[in-house]
């Protein structure tokens, strides 16, 4: 990597700062002092590393593809040791199981050692480190964007375009701000409605609200949603709350902004420039309407659910599996395997390429489907295009080889357990999605570390893999 890329690689260490002091003051409020100094540490730690990049980076306004793929992944090598330390001064993790919770926590993935079955029951933990977890997803869903925003127009604009988003027709830093503000906006809006009709607690709300937007799915209660199923709550309001939450962070960012800011209603469905949002729109709520179809003539064909629930339930499942929130309110281990099957592929195909979800994207859908097109036609020349359709390519075969030799790996480890469960996992695990089918906390250590790698070959629509794929090729020709 460029030693100009470090000055990005330090831009992504200094954003967690920000949550380690709210972290700070939870604690200070909640009277956990112990928490406070973990947290004072973790931030003095980010807050050197992040120095340190900037010093050794000399200033550029470009860098090189390769590198651009780079920052997201050695950005998240500085910050998960620091970022796991707390989970292993306030809980009883293993180093291994802290690192996994960290990674998780970045990619938005939402597994957990955490909860029944788990190291240490999740209602047990300190408040500041509920709030730790949940922010780091939060964090995790805009991680790009605020990386973005914090730069200058021209050098935003080229890192943008190495990380594949299509360029909006005005400026990229003023959009990542743009972004930013909707990204809060939204968090908050969710929160608010989550504790009227709810109704949940202050706290409650605003730590669903945050991963239910980064579509990460970590949760302050053991039984996750489904605590909420009990007198007291409106559950299928927190249902429907927490869907829409989960459509809008696997929707377009670029679309969220362009309608609450900028009011352009019109240049999204007409102007050229949001060809690709309208594409990745249609084919995303085309997908939706699929999979829960499918999922509620499976759950009414074996009368399992009447009509009103099974449609409940499958569009909660099919919504929160693509987007990547991966929430849960049944007992996951009955799942039968056409109901894991359904859901892995939402889950493996995500949502929006300028979203928060996880898994390929619809943009990357879109490009392998239209790269077997013309595989099959045998007909156009090379387009600049075609660049994209190659990655996508790549991506598609490594991800399934990936899928195929860690569900062998993992197979002696749960025996026990059905090989479409595993499957499940570990497409989930790559594609930084829920939910969680499989207890990790009792693991082995080697089979931690292939779940953690698995989390971060798929981190920011796997830039790992991508690049992994483009140097096989180059090296076979």
């Amino acid at each position: 990597m460029e030693r100009k890329g470090l000055r990005y690689v330090g831009l992504m260490a200094f954003i967690p700062i920000t949550l380690a002091v709210g972290a700070v003051l939870f604690a200070l409020f909640y009277g956990e002092w112990k928490a406070a100094f973990a947290f004072l540490v973790l931030a003095a730690i980010l807050t050197v590393a992040s120095l340190l990049l900037f010093r050794v980076a000399p200033r550029s306004a470009n860098i090189s593809h390769h590198s651009a793929l780079m920052v997201p992944l050695l950005g998240l090598l500085i910050i998960i040791p620091p970022s796991a330390l707390p989970y292993l001064w306030l809980s009883n993790v293993d180093p291994w199981s802290a690192v996994l919770e960290a990674v998780s926590g970045y990619v938005t993935c939402g597994a957990t050692v955490f909860g029944y079955g788990g190291f240490q029951l999740i209602e047990s933990l300190p408040r500041s480190l509920l709030f730790w977890r949940s922010a780091t997803e939060w964090i995790g869903g805009i991680f790009l964007w605020l990386i973005l925003g914090l730069l200058r127009a021209k050098q935003g604009s080229s890192l943008a375009r190495a990380w594949g988003m299509e360029r909006p027709p005005f400026d990229m830093r003023t959009l990542a701000r743009q972004v930013s503000v909707v990204y809060v906006g939204m968090t908050l809006t969710s929160a608010i409605l989550l504790i009227l009709f709810g109704p949940m607690s202050a706290f409650d709300a605003l730590n669903h609200a945050m991963t239910a937007l980064a579509t990460g799915g970590f949760s302050t209660r053991d039984a996750g949603l489904a605590f909420y199923n009990q007198p007291g709550y409106r559950f299928d309001a927190i249902l429907v709350l927490i869907s829409l939450t989960s459509l809008a962070g696997m929707s377009s960012f670029v679309w969220l902004s362009s309608l609450f800011i900028r009011g352009h209603i019109g240049a999204l469905l007409r102007d050229e420039s949001y060809t690709v949002d309208r594409r990745e729109f249609a084919l995303m709520f085309g997908l939706l309407l699929l999979l829960i179809g499918l999922m509620f003539s499976h759950y009414v064909w074996r009368k399992e659910f009447l009509p009103g629930a099974a449609f409940r339930q499958s569009a909660f499942y099919v919504i929160t599996s693509m987007s990547g929130t991966g929430f849960n309110i049944t007992d996951l281990s009955e799942w039968d395997a056409v109901t894991a099957l359904v859901l892995v592929v939402g889950v493996v195909i995500g949502g929006s390429s300028c979203s928060a979800s996880g898994g390929l994207s619809l943009a990357t859908l879109n490009d392998i489907l239209s790269a077997l097109r013309k595989r099959i036609a045998r007909k156009g020349r090379a387009t600049a295009l075609d660049v994209r359709e190659s990655d996508a390519l790549i991506l598609a075969g490594l991800s399934m080889s990936l899928v195929i030799v860690s569900t062998i790996l993992l197979l002696p480890i749960y025996g026990d357990r059905p090989l479409y469960a595993i499957v499940f996992q570990v497409a989930a695990a790559q594609a930084n999605t829920g939910p969680q089918l499989l207890d990790l906390a009792t693991i082995p250590p080697l089979a931690k570390l292939l779940y953690t790698l698995l989390m971060v070959g798929g981190f920011r629509k796997y830039s790992l893999l991508i690049m992994i794929g483009q140097r096989l090729i180059s090296a076979a020709q």
